[in-house]
């Protein structure tokens, strides 16, 4: 079987695996929870996928990765990847598996506080090697390489000081492999020519104050190489004519983007002249020098993009010719792709989405396909972006569907009757419920909406009056109310109903507490250290609350048979007592008892699930620690210790379900500021391999698992309260 991507093609036999998408769910933080503890959405069996994904998988990175390059490690004619990990003082090396995925990181030390990595081969054996810049200690380091897709222990070389960026060429054309750093401290660039054996002679040219990168090309037809350094504290660029035997004539200073911090040379123009663009790490435009073919260039003008344009790059994306630009935003988490006009000017930016604060970039084809792909690492996630180019300018990636402002909660049904899943998120700035119809090709109508209370945070979809249509019930965070909006059967609510809670609910779910063959409503109330019980009297009213005493704030519920009684019990996560509740239920609207099972860290989401097959239900949760904590059940009530997996910075809402196809139950978490959704797969066992990222909108919040495009496979959708949309993943194997 060949690997997975979450976008769409045949990954193994679908059979039901839980209780079905349709029944009722709870969505504390946006997790689809099943009513009997199923599973999240429809789960399915088969031979599953080697390796499944959503889109492309973003690549786990060391700690703070700030630069990347790309190149063959291993001989494969693959492209490999490299990123520099200020944080850790390493570089990870990641080999190419194919189609735009690469394995796991292998990780390198380095010198102090690396800060960009670049390639060639320095000692003429044919075998590419590493080269970083150590900004912490006016080095660079050498890691050459073995041709296997490993390196040698690295051997520092002194640089200029603070080297905040690395390029290398044969800059006095001697055919040997020279390095050029750009020092922040010294205001100065430093020629590292290479003897061919992996030592160097260091030369030092002044360049404009706080250097921070770096180009090399030749900017006055001469054949001669000449160096271009993006200056930060000068907010422009020197430009430093090369004599052709590794010497630099005196710099030419020009105003360019404020707080210099990336710059990229090409003919943006077609006049045959090499141009400069520079980006900044303040304002939101990059600044273009147009050249004049002699080494001088023209006043610069200035292109608008996204706030902080930490890093750019010129590249034909879209094949026509002329250079396109690509400006990566350190401030909004995005890279702007300005497609060239071809006379120096630029269309409107377009827009995608990277993980936290993305630090670099690369253009290059990674994918095998002959189009251009962006790599761009990402120093508050640790992780690297992978956008697999379209070969017109775009790139492919999860789509994204308008919600109105806000969405933290999303949950799926078939709202309109017609055989196909459909979405529906709370908005919790607009304080509406956004519902998506679905087309059951994995997209989705524009949202229609239905008013809620004040800042809905949760969402759970299930037929409360018994007509067979799904309606909705939100719990408002900001005015202590729960919304019910029933459903009218054509993807329209009706208009809300109201009832009371406790102090500041935070999550919700639904399933028959009493027996009655009628769904009822629990919702924890964060500042009451309560839940609240709502009985539903079968005709989408319910009945004033009861509470009951929970663990101290706590945040998310679920419902489902926890103790294998055959009678539905409540799970809490509780956010200040370091716990997670599970109140067993009489089978009459009462309770047990709690039985708490400390975490000694904070839960913020929970999804029940049965994740080793053993028929009785486990719990995972997402904590503060940045990790997923994972409790097998004894099926009395009780767990065995919780055993954690790192999911990333921030996770949010998560949700269980199968979606590799395998017939193996896996979790999928949000990762707030990484701006992805985590994967973690299941190895039938309860046990869980590592995470594997994939990309959202901005702030995820919520996750719902179900088959939106009809395949009989598993999709992902998540909502994204700092882009105002859902991105819908789609599972396809390749």
């Amino acid at each position: 079987m060949g690997s997975c991507l979450l976008i769409a093609a045949a990954c193994g036999k679908a059979s039901p695996m839980g209780a079905g998408a349709d029944s009722p769910v709870d969505a504390g933080d946006g997790d689809s929870q099943m009513g009997d503890g199923g599973g999240n959405g429809d789960g399915q069996t088969g031979t599953g996928c080697t390796t499944p994904g959503f889109a492309v998988p973003w690549p786990t990175t060391g700690s703070t990765p700030m630069g990347v390059a790309i190149g063959d490690f291993n001989g494969d004619a693959r492209p490999d990847l490299v990123a520099a990990n200020s944080s850790d003082n390493t570089v990870s090396v990641m080999l190419a598996i194919g189609d735009g995925v690469f394995g796991p990181k292998n990780d390198y030390a380095t010198g102090s506080t690396p800060a960009k990595v670049a390639l060639g081969d320095f000692n003429g054996d044919g075998k590419a090697d590493l080269v970083v810049a150590n900004s912490g200690q006016s080095t660079v380091s050498i890691l050459l390489g073995n041709d296997d897709g490993t390196f040698q222990a690295k051997r520092d070389v002194a640089s200029g000081t603070y080297p905040q960026w690395v390029e290398t060429a044969d800059v006095n054309g001697d055919s040997k492999v020279d390095i050029v750093t750009a020092n922040s401290s010294a205001s100065t660039v430093s020629v590292m020519l290479g003897n061919g054996d992996a030592t160097f002679v260091k030369t030092d040219f002044a360049t404009g104050s706080s250097p921070y990168a770096v180009s090399i090309a030749d900017i006055n037809n001469d054949a001669k190489l000449d160096v271009i350094s993006a200056n930060y504290s000068a907010s422009g660029i020197s430009v430093l004519l090369g004599n052709g035997d590794g010497t630099l004539q005196a710099k030419l200073d020009y105003a360019a983007a404020t707080n210099a911090r990336g710059l990229a040379v090409g003919d943006v123009n077609g006049d045959s002249k090499a141009d400069v663009v520079v980006g900044g790490y303040s304002g939101s435009n990059v600044a273009l020098l147009l050249g004049n073919g002699n080494g001088t260039f023209q006043t610069k003008t200035d292109i608008p993009v996204a706030a902080n344009p930490y890093s750019v790059g010129l590249k034909d994306i879209d094949g026509d010719f002329k250079l396109d630009l690509v400006a990566v935003s350190y401030g909004t988490n995005t890279a702007s792709v300005l497609r060239g006009i071809g006379n120096g000017t630029f269309a409107a930016k377009v827009s995608f989405t990277t993980g936290a604060s993305p630090s670099g970039l690369a253009i290059v084809d990674v994918s095998g396909d002959a189009k251009f792909d962006l790599v761009i690492p990402n120093n508050a996630s640790d992780t690297l972006t992978v956008l697999l180019g379209e070969g017109t300018g775009s790139f492919r990636q999860r789509r994204d569907f308008a919600t109105a402002p806000g969405p933290s909660a999303v949950t799926a049904a078939d709202f309109n009757g017609d055989g196909l899943r459909d979405l529906a998120a709370a908005d919790a700035t607009a304080n509406t419920v956004s519902v998506l119809l679905g087309n059951g090709d994995g997209t989705f109508q524009a949202k229609k909406d239905g008013g809620t209370g004040l800042n809905p945070s949760a969402i759970v979809a299930g037929d409360f009056n018994g007509d067979s249509r799904p309606d909705v019930a939100v719990v408002n965070t900001n005015d202590s109310t729960l919304s019910v909006l029933l459903g009218n059967g054509n993807g329209t609510l009706q208009t809300k109903t109201n009832y009371t809670t406790g102090t500041r609910p935070t999550s919700i779910a639904a399933g028959d507490m009493n027996a009655d063959g009628k769904l009822d409503l629990v919702v924890v109330n964060q500042s009451s250290n309560t839940m609240s019980l709502f009985l539903g009297n079968g005709d989408g009213t319910f009945m004033a609350k009861s509470d009951v005493t929970t663990g101290t704030s706590p945040l998310a519920v679920a419902v489902a048979d926890i103790t294998g009684n055959g009678q539905l019990d409540v799970v809490t996560a509780n956010v200040s007592a370091y716990n997670v509740s599970v109140h067993s239920g009489n089978g009459n609207g009462t309770f047990q008892p709690k039985q708490d099972a400390y975490l000694g860290y904070q839960p913020k989401s929970i999804a029940v699930g049965d994740l080793n097959g053993d028929g009785k239900l486990d719990v995972a949760v997402s904590m503060t620690t940045d990790n997923i904590g994972v409790m097998l059940g004894t099926g009395t009530g009780t767990f065995m210790p919780r055993v954690d997996y790192a999911a990333g910075s921030a996770p949010a809402g998560l949700a269980i379900g199968d979606v590799d196809a395998d017939g193996k139950a896996d979790i999928a978490v949000a990762i707030d500021t990484g701006n992805t959704v985590a994967v973690l797969r299941g190895t039938g066992t309860g046990t869980f391999g590592p995470k594997v990222d994939y990309g959202t909108g901005l702030r995820p919040s919520g996750v719902a698992i179900a088959d939106v495009d009809g395949d009989g496979k598993q999709d992902l959708a998540v909502s994204n309260r700092g882009s105002d949309s859902v991105s819908v993943l789609r599972l396809s194997c390749h």
